[in-house]
């Protein structure tokens, strides 16, 4: 990286350190976004995405849609930033790492390629991605990059905290608690 030996690339991210230290309350302040801004991160013709999406648009069955979707998720590795900073789906691409909210909304913009209901969901902890497509409805973990197939997506999502996609957002007051 910029032609620098080991000790000065360490120097550096030493310096990046303390300039993340010392304005992590502005960043932050400004990195915060609305339920509305939320939900206009979700893009899905967004051209970061293109490449995944034909790749998705070959898939005849379910199982090679979550293979595919899978293998694509699983190049995204999953950090956890000293700041709250909102990466660009190119930014994600570029990395690939973002932390898991952020992998949430990015997969959860290129399944709504596919279908109309893909959703952003939190149940505690815990962030998926979740949609119905191909008869199966499907819960996506971005943290661990498995899939399960559930029942009904609409039970997954009355046990959600919130949810959300490019064009609604839900928020389930009795489980904020839980």
């Amino acid at each position: 990286m910029f032609g620098m030996e080991e000790d000065s690339l360490k120097a550096l991210n030493r310096i990046y350190a303390k300039i993340i230290e010392r304005y992590r309350e502005y960043i932050e302040e400004k990195e915060q976004k609305t339920v509305y801004e939320l939900k206009a991160m979700i893009v899905p013709d967004d051209s970061s995405i293109e490449e995944i999406t034909s790749r998705l648009k070959k898939c005849e069955s379910i199982k090679d849609f979550l293979s595919e979707l899978i293998e694509f998720s699983k190049n995204i590795k999953i950090i956890y930033s000293p700041v709250q900073f909102w990466l660009t789906f190119q930014d994600i691409v570029e990395i690939g790492a973002c932390e898991p909210f952020q992998k949430a909304i990015f997969l959860c913009a290129v399944v709504l390629n596919f279908t109309e209901k893909a959703y952003v969901v939190k149940i505690q902890e815990d962030i998926y991605t979740v949609f119905e497509h191909m008869g199966s409805c499907i819960t996506l973990d971005v943290k661990s990059d498995s899939f399960k197939e559930i029942d009904s997506l609409d039970e997954f999502l009355k046990k959600s905290q919130f949810y959300f996609n490019n064009s609604v957002f839900i928020e389930n007051e009795l489980n904020e608690l839980e």
